[in-house]
């Protein structure tokens, strides 16, 4: 069996964390198994399924608080179960360049670079690190183009599409009108937003645009998630 190890920032009902499990859940488990390292972070959402479908969750002390303790847990992890796969989710190349240097002293022969975003970290960074991308990644993915272009620059990737299970998203009138009901919203325009309240989402720009409609007609804004922009 071969057994892919995962890294990321956390095992939350995040977009990439979606992604993976969906993946996940349609695969091979005989052939191929999914563990994944993540800091300590609090709840891991996926993490009771995880094991149910055969897999591992390590957790570490956060690299930011801990640079140390979390560069030691991923080499001795990477050694003593000897993965020769990883997956790295990340956003910015300084993030993802540490655990692929350890990964590449560890002796791991394929190391993935998956990029979720298209804006993270200072321009000026991203430029100085990309080189380094062509010794320690042996393959670059992202999820989109400008999520590629980000991260790698000019280098070549390819582009993985989300997965999305169509049947769970397929339209009901009774599912419609019990919702509208739980959220007092039966007679009205409702327009949703579904992501974590963070400057990525862009909800400003959102609130925004929902002010302008509002002077053509009576809507309702529902947004969905949870962050550490929810306050404001």
């Amino acid at each position: 069996m071969i057994r892919i190890l995962h890294i990321i920032g956390s095992m939350s009902c995040g977009g990439a964390e979606t992604m993976i499990m969906r993946l996940y859940r349609h695969i091979d488990r005989t052939r191929i198994q999914f563990d994944f390292f993540i800091p300590d972070v609090g709840e891991v959402y996926y993490g009771e399924e995880i094991k149910k479908l055969g897999g591992k969750v390590y957790i570490s002390a956060k690299r930011s608080e801990n640079l140390q303790r979390y560069c030691k847990d991923l080499c001795c992890l990477l050694k003593s179960k000897k993965y020769q796969i990883i997956h790295i989710h990340t956003s910015h190349v300084s993030s993802s360049l540490i655990p692929a240097m350890i990964a590449f002293s560890a002796g791991v022969k394929i190391r993935i670079a998956h990029s979720h975003n298209t804006y993270c970290a200072p321009e000026w960074q991203q430029k100085l690190l990309r080189p380094l991308t062509n010794v320690f990644f042996t393959k670059r993915l992202s999820c989109g183009q400008k999520a590629g272009d980000w991260m790698y620059g000019k280098k070549s990737f390819d582009v993985f599409p989300l997965p999305v299970e169509c049947e769970k998203f397929k339209f009901t009138r009774i599912e419609r009108e019990k919702q509208r009901k739980l959220l007092k919203v039966e007679n009205e325009v409702v327009y949703g937003h579904v992501g974590r309240f963070a400057y990525e989402k862009n909800h400003e720009f959102l609130i925004h645009v929902f002010f302008e409609i509002l002077k053509y007609e009576n809507a309702k804004l529902l947004l969905i998630g949870s962050g550490n922009k929810e306050t404001e």
